[in-house]
């Protein structure tokens, strides 16, 4: 799952812009170095970066073949255009799976978990569709009920369920191997206040993430079971935060920041799904600020694309502490993904040259010695 969604939705939500992020970020953040960690520096692989568009988003299948990613680029004509292209990490071949103009947004879903297709929000007609990875075909339509347009799309950890939000329809939720589509009422949600909607594997709870209907109110997180309409309250948080499921849908991985005037992660709550009630609570030693995280597929080992050099911090979350560093030694990633496992890093990346990061190359990290 891509994490970077949830956490500008939140600070879209508080209020708190990317240049706020930045001002708040500088002074806090604790920036790691390889003293003390092991570390990962040289790539097993690396191609010359094969688009010159700018890299939002990236995913790589379980097998580590294929590297799919979501650029915006600018055409000869000055238009700007989204797009999501596959590669053939043991090629460097590349097949465009769609494109459409820059102002829809686009943004990937999730691989399936045979890595053979990937699932792409269409945002024209609030749907979403499947594409083979091999052949770039669309392979299968999502429509929504009345084909009403449907935002903030999310697919669960194990690929099977997508659910998202519809200001007519409340929480809207497919299975995705059947093609089959439903619809949840949520009447706990305030109309002035936004809402995304993650599903969970393996059963159809649903977490809902009801955002703020005016600046300082808190955000609520609340399980809901479609089939019932029943919910159970989870959270309430006034900060940051970022969110993270296990892969059977038993665990709520819920990372808060603390201080909302500090963009630096502090600690981390694990959540009982059946129960809705905390289980452990882990403080993140030294709080650092980041770009995005990304929990293997056991919840054992969190990477944190770190804010100011940009690097990959392996974070073991049984302790809270940083473990091991993985990038260059004088550069850092635009984007990074891992594989399920966490053993193959997969990141576009190039070095610091006065003060940019001049990120053009796509390099494949074996960190598996990292997260034994």
């Amino acid at each position: 799952m891509s994490l970077r969604p949830i956490f500008a939705a939140i600070l879209l939500a508080t209020g708190v812009s990317h240049a706020d992020e930045q001002k708040r970020s500088e002074p806090t953040v604790g920036t790691p170095n390889s003293e003390g960690y092991a570390a990962v520096r040289k790539p097993l692989k690396e191609f010359a970066l094969p688009v010159k568009g700018d890299i939002r988003n990236i995913s790589v299948t379980p097998d580590a073949k294929r590297l799919v990613f979501h650029e915006l680029a600018n055409k000869e004509d000055g238009t700007g255009v989204s797009r999501v292209s596959v590669m053939e990490l043991a090629t460097g071949k590349v097949t465009r799976l769609q494109e459409w103009p820059q102002m829809a947004m686009q943004r990937m879903l999730a691989i399936a978990p045979d890595g053979k297709s990937v699932v792409l929000e269409e945002l024209k007609d609030g749907s979403a569709g499947r594409y083979d990875l091999e052949t770039g075909k669309r392979v299968q339509r999502y429509g929504s009920p009345k084909d009403k347009p449907v935002g903030s799309l999310h697919v669960s950890p194990d690929g099977k369920q997508m659910a998202g939000g519809s200001r007519d329809f409340g929480a809207v939720y497919w299975d995705l191997e059947r093609g089959e589509v439903h619809h949840a009422a949520l009447d706990f949600v305030s109309n002035k206040a936004g809402f995304l909607v993650y599903p969970l594997s393996a059963r159809k709870t649903l977490l809902v993430i009801a955002l703020p209907a005016k600046k300082g109110d808190p955000t609520k997180l609340v399980l809901v079971e479609p089939d019932t309409g029943g919910t159970r309250p989870v959270t309430e948080i006034a900060e940051n935060f970022n969110i993270c499921f296990d892969e059977a849908g038993k665990t709520l991985y819920v990372f808060r920041q603390g201080n909302p005037d500090k963009v630096v992660w502090t600690r981390n709550e694990l959540w009982d799904v059946d129960t809705a009630k905390i289980t452990r609570t882990i403080d993140l030693k030294p709080p650092m600020s980041s770009i995005a995280l990304t929990l293997t597929r056991d919840g054992r080992y969190l990477f944190l694309h770190q804010y100011m050099m940009q690097q990959a911090v392996v974070w073991d979350i049984s302790r809270g502490k940083p473990v091991a560093v993985a990038g260059p030694e004088n550069g850092g990633f635009s984007a990074f993904t891992i594989t399920p496992d966490g053993g193959i890093l997969i990141g576009i990346y190039g070095n610091w040259v006065e003060g940019s990061l001049l990120a053009d190359k796509i390099g494949l990290f074996d960190t598996s010695p990292l997260v034994r």
